[in-house]
């Protein structure tokens, strides 16, 4: 999906990348600091169930692999994400508005106007769908 508002952006994409922060100061630590504990309720279960991942693992340093690489995926898939969402301030069928939400992209994104789109939406909806499952069976 980054990919695809990226393309779609065009040439505009360099200045939404370059374009300055808009909350400075207290307002920004605020935000920086009001998302990073919203990720921490699934960090936190996962990071419960650690033991639990690498119990099977042959070397005991397999849990400290797990605690630095499970964040760091987390931030990626956060990253992809924050850069899609800025992507769709300047793609005209999203009217300026920084959309955030995986299912609102493909929709108002023109995915299900063709075949190929639609194929293309499913297996996005799919994937997001079932990592959203098996991340919370497995913390579970």
């Amino acid at each position: 999906m980054m990919a695809w508002t990226i393309h779609e952006a065009g040439d505009r994409a360099g200045e939404v990348m370059r374009e300055a922060p808009k909350l400075h100061g207290l307002d920004g630590w605020y935000a920086f600091f009001s998302a990073v504990t919203a990720c921490m309720g699934t960090w936190s279960t996962m990071a419960c169930n650690i033991g639990d991942f690498s119990r099977y693992s042959r070397k005991e340093t397999a849990a400290w692999l797990q605690m630095l690489f499970v964040p760091a995926m987390w931030t990626i898939c956060a990253l992809f994400g924050a850069v899609a969402a800025n992507m769709t301030t300047v793609i005209p069928r999203y009217d300026g508005v920084a959309t955030f939400q995986p299912f609102d992209l493909i929709e108002n994104g023109g995915w299900l106007e063709s075949k190929g789109g639609r194929a293309a939406a499913f297996f996005c909806s799919a994937a997001w769908a079932l990592g959203n499952m098996t991340t919370n069976i497995t913390a579970k």
